[in-house]
Order: structure tokens, then C-alpha cells, then sequence
């Protein structure tokens, strides 16, 4: 590895790695494979080499000392790069990534525990609606009792006519809060997923859950 062939390099790297030792910080260094066809690891090689070209030229000027707040704040970024990455790239899980696209997203969960429950459930897409109950093989049909559609959360929650007084209390109160909402995609997702942009407050989060 490019580490190995420059030890004063390696020296500084595993320095920072016991200071980060020293604050009980696991620190593991591996070989991330330009080549993988991962766009995302091809751009990180790409750009590691550069600097390394211009550290060994004299273009760039290599930090001889380094903070363990600055090395934290690093290898913090460094991790949520990474993991949004792997998120955004990843085939499993998709529909929990439609409600929550951005890693690190702290889920506001109901007081009320049979709520939250039910909120975790269509986070995962394992919900006991009937549409998630014929996909896993729990019920003979994905039909409504409406008998209309597929009983989906998004209809569930959006469409069904058995829950009309309700929803229209739910969609006001939403749009109380949030005048934006304009279409039922974007209102399902402000329902369903917790906010992770400040538009609204904690407090207004959990009323809406």
C-alpha cells in the first residue's frame, strides 16, 4: 500500500490512531479498492493519490500535527461518508430509504407504544396492512376491505374512504404546520418519515406521529 512505501507517512497515521485509541475510539485501516466500479470509492482513490503525488512533490504541504477534536471531526465525516454511501448504493432496504434518504437521521418516535410499534413497522416495510401481509405470505389477498386498491401504507394512510374524518384532521394539521404540501407523495413521506431538515419543531414531529 501507498502507506507502506512512505513510513513517515504511516508513522503520523498510527500516531493519530493511538491518540484515537486513548479516548476509546476503535480504529481499523483498510484497503478500499479504487477498481470495485463503486463510483464513489473510484473518486476517493482518484483524489488519495493526487494529494499523495503532490505530498512527495513538495506541491503540498503534509500537516505535521493534528488535534484529537480535528482527527474526531475527521474520521466522524470519513464514517458518514461512507455509510451514506453504502445507503444510497445498497439493493436492501430500499423502501425504509425513501422515508429516511440521509444516514444518521434520528427517528422521533411516539409516546404512545403501540403507535410507535405500528411507525417502526412501516419504517421497515413489515407493516400488518394487508399489502406487506400477502408480500410475506400472511394473507390470501393484498385487497382493502374498501375494495378499492391494495391496501399499502400510502393508501391506507392517503386514500382509503373508511378513514375520511380522520384524515381530513391529519391533512389539516399537516398542512398547519408545513404550508408546502402539495401533492400526497411528498405529504406521505412528511407523515410517515421523521424530519431530518428542521422544517418543523420535535414537538410538532411527535404531535403529527
Amino acid at each position: 500500500m501507498w502507506l507502506i512505501r512512505h513510513p513517515e507517512i504511516l508513522e503520523k497515521v498510527l500516531g493519530i490512531c493511538e491518540q484515537l485509541k486513548d479516548i476509546l475510539c476503535v480504529v481499523k485501516l483498510v484497503k478500499i479498492f479504487g477498481h470495485a466500479g463503486i463510483t464513489g470509492n473510484v473518486i476517493a482513490d482518484h483524489e488519495a493519490k493526487e494529494a499523495a503525488k503532490k505530498i512527495v512533490n513538495g506541491q503540498l504541504k503534509a500537516p505535521a500535527t493534528i488535534s484529537i477534536e480535528d482527527a474526531r471531526n475527521l474520521a466522524t465525516e470519513i464514517a458518514m461518508r461512507s455509510w451514506q454511501r453504502q445507503w444510497y448504493e445498497h439493493s436492501k432496504g430500499r423502501k425504509t430509504h425513501e422515508m429516511i434518504p440521509n444516514v444518521g437521521t434520528k427517528v422521533l418516535w411516539s409516546t404512545t407504544r403501540d403507535t410507535a410499534i405500528s411507525y417502526c413497522r412501516i419504517l421497515l416495510h413489515d407493516s400488518l396492512l394487508k399489502s406487506d401481509a400477502f408480500r410475506t405470505g400472511i394473507s390470501t389477498s393484498s385487497i382493502c376491505e374498501c375494495g378499492y386498491h391494495s391496501e399499502t401504507v400510502e393508501h391506507f394512510i392517503l386514500h382509503c374512504p373508511r378513514y375520511n374524518s380522520e384524515r381530513l384532521q391529519l391533512t389539516d394539521t399537516v398542512e398547519s404546520l408545513w404550508q408546502d404540501v402539495t401533492d400526497n407523495g411528498y405529504a406521505l413521506h412528511f407523515i410517515i418519515a421523521p424530519r431530518s431538515d428542521d422544517i418543523i419543531s420535535k414537538k410538532e414531529d411527535l404531535f403529527v406521529n
